[in-house]
């Protein structure tokens, strides 16, 4: 078992690698661009840049994230001296393009893209699932698949992929993070703040009961029957029964721009601030996984803040409502 103090040489490594993180300035100026094409080629002045001679077009974004994630976690890996360090968050990304597969083969055919972060390469999924074959994935993603399959083919409704898939998936990723306290405690909070928004959505939406305990995920720090309990209460006092919680801010600005707007945009931005906001502990930490796993946090969500400004700008969308749409960055 390896000791905080073995973990020196990758957290030096990380500080040097935070540094070069996207700013909220860099990201500014993208959205401040004339178009989509000078945006990208901002990206030339940061980690990402290197990719770029390969992946010229704004429309290749992608595969430059990707490229760039895949040498951040062939980095961490190599600093901490062990090759599955950052499998969990692999992991994650073959159930996500698990998911992706499952609605293609029902709904949306060829129209989807696939990342290449995980653990599987993706042309080996999507010849399992063109062929219908699936005995080359890994036990725990063939019994995931087989599961939300025959779901989906019970209940015909679309959103059981999702609810079956994401299931699996944390059940997966919470056996992983029990061995390390803070990343324990990071999906304790997502998954909280996912059934939040899960509750919330079904209450709008006039469903039963029953289709939010076929919805909840388990292993948040709150108690699946606290759902229950108030599920025939009004939305609206929801913040108050969670007001000695550490989700009461989120909630109380959430559901009031939710009830107000109808749209969940603003509720998503909060709850992603707040689970950087527990990453960045990592950024004060010296010792132990911790700077680690909050680094590789931030920048999951640097990712997601880079395909915010680029769809934006490849949309023509307005400057001031990708502002709007942007989260606290981890530098």
């Amino acid at each position: 078992m390896k000791r905080d103090t073995d973990y020196l040489f990758a957290i030096n490594k990380i500080k040097v690698l935070e540094n070069r993180m996207l700013s909220k300035g860099i990201l500014s100026r993208m959205i401040d661009a004339p178009d989509a094409s000078d945006a990208y080629k901002m990206l030339q002045e940061t980690p990402y840049g290197e990719f770029l001679n390969e992946y010229d077009s704004p429309y290749d974004f992608e595969a430059v994230i990707s490229k760039h994630i895949e040498d951040v976690y062939r980095t961490v890996d190599e600093a901490t001296g062990n090759a599955s360090f950052t499998r969990f968050f692999r992991i994650r990304e073959d159930y996500l393009n698990c998911k992706i597969l499952l609605k293609a083969r029902n709904f949306d055919g060829d129209n989807y893209h696939l990342s290449s972060m995980g653990t599987i390469p993706p042309e080996t999924l999507s010849n399992c699932f063109k062929n219908e074959d699936f005995s080359e994935l890994p036990e725990y993603l063939k019994v995931a698949v087989e599961e939300s399959k025959e779901l989906f083919s019970q209940t015909g409704i679309p959103g059981y992929i999702d609810f079956a898939m994401d299931r699996f998936m944390y059940e997966h990723l919470y056996e992983m993070a029990k061995a390390d306290s803070f990343l324990k405690d990071y999906i304790e909070r997502e998954v909280d703040l996912i059934n939040i928004r899960s509750f919330i959505r079904i209450k709008l939406m006039d469903e039963s009961v029953d289709f939010l305990k076929a919805v909840l995920l388990n292993h948040g720090k709150l108690d699946r029957d606290f759902f229950y309990n108030v599920f025939n209460e009004q939305l609206a006092g929801l913040p108050d029964r969670l007001k000695f919680t550490d989700y009461a801010s989120v909630v109380e600005q959430g559901v009031k721009s939710w009830l107000e707007s109808g749209s969940s945009m603003e509720m998503e931005r909060l709850c992603d601030n707040y689970l950087l906001e527990y990453a960045m502990q990592g950024k004060f930490a010296a010792f132990g996984t911790k700077p680690i796993w909050g680094y590789i946090l931030g920048k999951l969500n640097e990712v997601r803040l880079l395909r915010i400004v680029m769809v934006g700008k490849l949309n023509d969308i307005a400057k001031d409502l990708i502002s709007e749409r942007l989260r606290d960055v981890y530098v």
